[in-house]
């Protein structure tokens, strides 16, 4: 059916998701805890390893889609219409994985530090 490549994009778009999800939630407790501990130096090392780590992973799951839409010629290449279709969503759902992935860092880095009433040093 047409629904099946579309379940597919989102189950793929979901799980790859999760690192950096895993990441960011990590980040947060561990900015803070740092924060509270009177680190801001070692904060703002974790702070900015973990948008850089969160930002890779989304490009690596961005580039894993769009290598990986061939798979989807083999796997649904009778319903040539909807293949298509799910195609050309790939390069904005590759995008959105990625955009994703800095958005969740940041947040996190954001909320620890401001969630203490501390300030990362320049």
């Amino acid at each position: 059916s047409a629904l099946a490549p579309m379940v597919l994009l989102d189950a793929l778009a979901t799980l790859l998701s999760q690192p950096s999800a895993a990441l960011s939630a990590a980040a947060l407790y561990k900015v803070g805890s740092l924060l509270r501990g009177g680190n801001g130096r070692a904060a703002k090392g974790t702070a900015w390893l973990t948008i850089f780590t969160s930002t890779a992973s989304g490009l690596a799951a961005a580039i894993l889609m769009l290598s990986g839409s061939g798979a989807l010629t083999l796997v649904f290449a009778h319903e040539t219409h909807t293949l298509k279709a799910a195609s050309s969503l790939m390069p904005i759902a590759a995008l959105l994985q990625v955009w994703s992935a800095l958005g969740a860092a940041c947040l996190a880095v954001l909320e620890a530090a401001g969630g203490r009433d501390a300030v990362l040093p320049p």
